[in-house]
């Protein structure tokens, strides 16, 4: 896998995407508010994300619209509500954009979830918080 920049480690949930709609990496953001709660695994399809959604009919509906085109949006943005374990009925905001290597060629996908509503708001950006400053506080001191 290629070495994506490090600059996804401090954001929202971030992930990326193979062109088979597979996840390869994930940044901090992501581990700690949804593949941790949410069950979710490196190399598991995006497919199984639409699946647990609440308005997972729409996003569904929409996917076969948007990627199953004979081209591919070069970025793509929709809501999705989870029913998450930790922070109840949450809605993020998803954004995805290709990355396209040097040679111009599509090779992966990135997908950052901006938060709109949850019922735990606080508690969910409190925990993103001390989780992000815990992982840069060990880059910061080495062993």
């Amino acid at each position: 896998m290629k070495d994506y920049p490090q600059i996804i480690d401090n954001m929202v949930p971030c992930y990326i995407l193979d062109l088979s709609y597979n996840i390869m990496a994930w940044n901090i953001a992501c581990h700690e508010a949804l593949a941790l709660p949410m069950g979710w695994s490196l190399g598991m399809s995006a497919t199984k994300i639409i699946e647990t959604l609440v308005n997972a009919d729409e996003c569904r509906a929409r996917s076969f619209k948007v990627f199953g085109l004979d081209s591919l949006p070069l970025v793509d943005w929709e809501p999705l509500i989870f029913d998450h374990p930790k922070y109840g009925r949450t809605t993020f905001q998803k954004y995805a954009a290709q990355i396209i290597n040097k040679a111009g060629h599509h090779e992966a996908w990135t997908v950052q979830y901006n938060i709109i509503e949850s019922e735990k708001l606080e508690q969910y950006s409190r925990d993103i918080m001390t989780r992000i400053q815990s992982e840069l506080q060990k880059r910061l001191s080495p062993t």
